[in-house]
């Protein structure tokens, strides 16, 4: 489980920095500072925004630029998501983390299905993606897809927009996050998607007017190509990521050749694409080619 919404600003403290401003940090200007800052890692940089006002302007936007909360297979893990959403969205430094969050992290998981889902959670998350992140570009999210519908309704109601996400990776039946992003260039999948999850996603990213990139993992076949190409015809990019195909990358081309405007093609493991590539799995020499010599050889040995 990990839980990263801790949103309380760094108290002003005597620390080592303080003791070498006056001839060092004040005399150098924003711009050389603003590199300075991004070399530091985070605990330097938590220091270095409890000096004074002016450091704190400059550390703040590299330390708030990621918002995570992943909490998967947690007991009472949809009680712990709805308590970090709610002091979340009380928190004072609310506003000023929406002000600089590049990229959200939400992924909620309950593997066991033994906790009720609090009533408050799905409305409490809307209102929490219709703050407005001025620098938002990057957006995951992942429920169980027990409680997506769930979601959905909440999010779909209130016509929720992100315009500035660029980037969306969403897992299985949560499709409908895309209509949430109207300007969305990149989308992909969050682990594995199956049955109707992946036809729904195929169908809806056929909407999004700014896509120029669509990723999947899935075992492809010609038929799921084919339907992404009938949704999509003009994307530039196309990533093929999953398992084993399901017949042959001969079965593929023909379907490849009729993306026109496709610049970027990306395949899954060339051991997944029956073309007599076969190296071992996992390290494990006697699984590959000849491993039933490799071993006697290796008994031999000892």
């Amino acid at each position: 489980m990990t839980v990263q919404l801790g949103l309380s600003l760094p108290q002003s403290t005597m620390t080592t920095v303080d003791m070498v401003m006056p001839s060092t940090l004040h005399s150098i200007n924003d711009d050389v500072l603003g590199v300075i800052c991004a070399i530091l890692d985070k605990d330097e940089l938590k220091q270095l925004s409890a000096v004074d006002k002016r450091l704190r302007e400059v550390s703040l936007p590299l330390l708030l630029r990621r918002v995570c909360m992943r909490i998967m297979h947690k007991e009472g893990m949809w009680q712990l998501a709805t308590d970090a959403i709610e002091s979340m969205l009380t928190s004072t430094a609310f506003d000023v983390v929406a002000g600089h969050t590049r990229f959200i992290d939400i992924r909620l998981s309950d593997d066991k299905d033994e906790d009720p889902l609090p009533s408050v959670l799905s409305g409490r998350l809307a209102e929490f993606l219709s703050a407005p992140f001025r620098q938002l570009h990057t957006l995951v999210f992942t429920i169980d897809e027990k409680q997506a519908q769930t979601f959905e309704d909440k999010f779909i109601m209130p016509h929720i927009e992100i315009p500035t996400v660029t980037t969306l990776m969403v897992g299985a039946y949560c499709d409908f996050m895309v209509r949430l992003c109207p300007n969305v260039e990149h989308l992909a999948t969050y682990g594995w998607i199956w049955l109707h999850s992946r036809r729904g996603l195929i169908a809806v990213a056929s909407e999004a007017k700014m896509l120029k990139h669509f990723e999947m993992n899935e075992w492809w076949s010609a038929n799921l190509l084919q339907a992404v190409y009938d949704a999509m015809p003009s994307i530039q990019n196309l990533t093929l990521d999953g398992g084993p195909l399901r017949g042959t990358l001969q079965d593929l081309v023909p379907i490849l050749s009729q993306f026109k405007t496709l610049k970027k093609l990306g395949l899954v493991d060339a051991s997944c694409l029956h073309v007599g590539f076969n190296p071992p799995r996992c390290g494990n020499a006697y699984m590959g080619p000849n491993g039933a010599e490799v071993r006697r050889k290796r008994l031999h040995q000892s």
